[in-house]
């Protein structure tokens, strides 16, 4: 949690690869005059933001160093921005990419412009620990399969495509069970499966989309294809992920001791 306990709310200004610039140069935010009530609620050391809207990248942390008013600088923008806030670096931090998907998840809309006590302090920390930027990012896609451009590592540097797997990777990784990710099963049938672990000659399939027709029927022919050729299968479902040791370590312990 941050330990900037003295912030009230904060604030996100937007701006373009255009005008990014004299964003920095001025320390200065600005919005079109219909946004001119929303930014009027921000107040001198109210914590803020900025969303490049091209980019996709949040930079921060910045202070409020007036309240939000009209016009603080008349020429900025060629005037096309008059509902302006002076602002100052607090602390400059690498920026957060991907960062509308990240705070969709985290449910703060772009529209509010000021955000509150709380979700102020939920940026604050992923400016502060970079380690959980990615997986806020990923929280929209929790059970799901994810946006290549999304696909994260795990522990032993497989390449996963949602937090799920990576809950299951890091799993068997701790356990010390050598394992493949996304291996080719050994039938004739062209068939792929989640993960393989060595030692228990088992295959393990993480069902995450089982709300979806095409889906369940891809499931089902898996299933019967692993019954076919008679091969051991642990099948995984969003509500095992938290209880991995239970349920993975259960079940992978029958063919540990065949």
């Amino acid at each position: 949690m941050s330990s900037t306990a003295s912030v009230t709310k904060g604030f996100i200004g937007v701006c373009t690869n255009q005008t990014q610039k004299e964003c920095f140069d001025r320390m200065l935010f600005g919005s079109v005059t219909g946004w001119m009530d929303r930014v009027k609620q921000v107040k001198k050391g109210d914590t803020g933001f900025l969303l490049n809207l091209n980019s996709n990248m949040l930079f921060g942390i910045f202070k409020a160093e007036s309240d939000g008013q009209k016009t603080i600088v008349k020429e900025a923008w060629n005037g096309g921005f008059p509902a302006q806030i002076r602002v100052s670096w607090e602390k400059r931090y690498d920026p957060i990419k991907n960062a509308r998907i990240l705070l969709k998840g985290l449910g703060i809309p772009l529209g509010r412009y000021t955000i509150t006590t709380k979700e102020t302090t939920v940026l604050r920390d992923l400016f502060e620990n970079p380690d959980e930027q990615q997986i806020a990012t990923m929280q929209p896609f929790l059970g799901k399969k994810i946006p290549p451009w999304l696909i994260i590592k795990a522990d032993d540097g497989h390449r996963v495509r949602s937090l799920s797997e990576k809950a299951i990777d890091d799993w068997l990784y701790n356990q010390g069970l050598l394992h493949a990710y996304e291996r080719r099963v050994p039938i004739q049938e062209e068939m792929y499966c989640d993960f393989y672990v060595k030692v228990a000659k088992c295959y393990i399939e993480y069902w995450g989309m089982e709300d979806d027709r095409q889906y369940l029927t891809r499931k089902q022919q898996k299933v019967d294809l692993y019954r076919k050729h008679e091969l051991s299968l642990v099948e995984l479902r969003y509500e095992d992920i938290q209880r991995l040791d239970d349920v993975l370590g259960k079940h992978l312990g029958k063919y540990l001791t065949s």
